[in-house]
């Protein structure tokens, strides 16, 4: 029986000997195991124990990334981290590829939301001891999901902005339809110093060419901006009138600076029209009048008083669409205006004095 002892206890040794000998050699890096899991619920080391030192250059898989945006942005479409992969995808933000990567928007999506099950892997070894170097890369900060719906109700039920008609229209259909980011951007854009804007302020900080912070962008709608401003982007007058370019914009600015030209032109011709209407009467200065005498001179003339009518009419329309040009606010657009307005009057402003004095004595 002794006999029969000892060559198993040799044989016990071995193979522990063995066993502990495997261990060293795979256990010293555990970033390398497992690395084939996909979808959420992964059973990878790094996943579950992230502290583990072994674990400081795993990624995980891309495959497992995308599966758990994909089941993400299926649950909840909305979500503000959806709406920037289709944007990023549509090559609208394609100027950011660091926020626009998978993982990236999977950080924003889990910042957001992080007890969907979608964010399981993600959480689970991002979580607070986690020595994974791949979990410090940055991710967009994007507006909170619910906050930015809570928002939205709130500036849209206090003011009403263009963007707000669509966001009411998709919410009565509840949320999935809806594209809460970009109708939170549209607000904010129109209306920068609204305080429910601070998270959009946040985020264009970091992107301001983004197509969510860009108000120049051709693609964005062209919102008014009630405060002095630069910019190509503007309505002037008409809904088709929109410069998209330096070379149109130029255009539009001479446009406005001629217009205000006419302004003055029309105003003298006004003036030669009270000219040549006006009693051939000398109006001296030491010439005094009684308020009778100055009735008794200009009868009603329907004729005259018709011309002078439709001419004052020109003159007060073509002034009032002046108005609304320099109404823009934007500060190129305004100058046109007054710029064109003096080197009209430059040309014509003499001519007024006929109407002022008369005739000149002799």
């Amino acid at each position: 029986m002794l006999r029969l002892v000892g060559p198993m206890l040799v044989l016990v040794l071995c193979v522990c000997a063995q066993d502990m000998h495997g261990g060293d050699m795979h256990g010293g890096d555990m970033s390398h195991q497992h690395n084939s899991s996909s979808g959420s619920g992964s059973t990878d080391m790094c996943v579950n124990m992230p502290s583990h030192s072994g674990c400081m250059h795993y990624e995980l898989p891309a495959e497992t990334v995308t599966a758990d945006v994909d089941s993400l942005c299926a649950a909840m479409p909305f979500m503000t981290g959806c709406s920037l992969r289709s944007s990023c995808a549509s090559g609208l933000d394609s100027r950011y590829p660091e926020y626009c990567a998978e993982f990236a928007i999977l950080g924003s999506l889990c910042h957001d939301m992080p007890g969907m099950a979608g964010c399981s892997n993600y959480v689970s070894m991002c979580a607070e001891g986690s020595v994974v170097e791949s979990c410090d890369t940055p991710f967009l900060p994007l507006p909170g999901t619910m906050a930015t719906e809570a928002d939205i109700s709130q500036m849209c039920s206090s003011h009403a902005m263009g963007a707000c008609a669509e966001y009411f229209a998709c919410s009565a259909q509840g949320p999935a339809g809806c594209d809460l980011l970009s109708t939170y951007s549209d607000v904010c854009l129109s209306h920068t110093g609204m305080p429910e804007c601070a998270s959009h302020r946040e985020m264009c900080a970091l992107v301001p060419a983004s197509s969510y912070c860009n108000i120049e962008d051709s693609d964005y709608p062209v919102v008014m901006r009630m405060y002095f401003h630069t910019g190509l982007r503007e309505y002037i007058l008409f809904e088709g009138w929109v410069p998209e370019t330096e070379a149109e914009f130029a255009g539009s600015w001479f446009a406005v600076f001629f217009m205000g030209i006419f302004l003055e032109f029309l105003r003298a011709v006004r003036a030669f029209f009270e000219y040549r209407m006006s009693p051939s009467k000398c109006a001296c200065a030491d010439s005094v009048k009684s308020f009778s005498t100055f009735v008794a001179e200009r009868p009603l003339r329907p004729a005259v008083d018709f011309m002078r009518s439709c001419l004052h009419l020109v003159d007060v329309c073509w002034a009032l669409l002046l108005m609304l040009v320099a109404m823009t606010f934007n500060v190129a657009l305004f100058f046109a205006v007054v710029i064109g307005a003096a080197f009209g009057n430059l040309i014509f402003g003499r001519f007024y004095m006929t109407t002022v004095a008369g005739p000149a004595c002799h």
